[in-house]
């Protein structure tokens, strides 16, 4: 498995615009290597490129991101951890909203301007 390679989820409801989503960060992912040593924590950019991964695959996104707006990142994404995930895109926006928690907890959330936003 890559470092960017995104986790295996489990999908926990699915409407057309929006998903739910949950995975359990094994510590055995590339990602956590190095970052860091001793104390890993994942990295934000993975995050982010997790997000995007899980919207094509699961709400058939295909633009790619422009411009990243409202980013937070609120708890430190550790390895053995379990996340939740949700996805919702606003379609006439072009702008695909997320957030990540752990046990109730905000882990990070966001916007992310797709190509063609307004």
């Amino acid at each position: 498995m890559s470092v960017n390679h995104p986790p295996q989820v489990r999908l926990l409801a699915q409407q057309p615009h929006t998903v739910s989503l949950e995975a359990t960060l094994s510590p055995d992912l590339p990602c956590f290597a190095g970052h860091f040593p001793g104390h890993p924590v994942l990295p934000g950019v993975i995050m982010m490129h997790w997000v995007m991964c899980w919207a094509q695959e699961y709400l058939a996104i295909q633009q790619p991101a422009q411009q990243l707006e409202a980013i937070k990142y609120q708890k430190i994404v550790q390895p053995g951890m379990s996340i939740q995930i949700e996805l919702h895109y606003q379609a006439d926006k072009h702008k695909l909203s997320f957030a990540v928690t752990h046990a109730g907890a905000p882990c990070s959330s966001g916007r992310i301007a797709l190509t063609g936003a307004v």
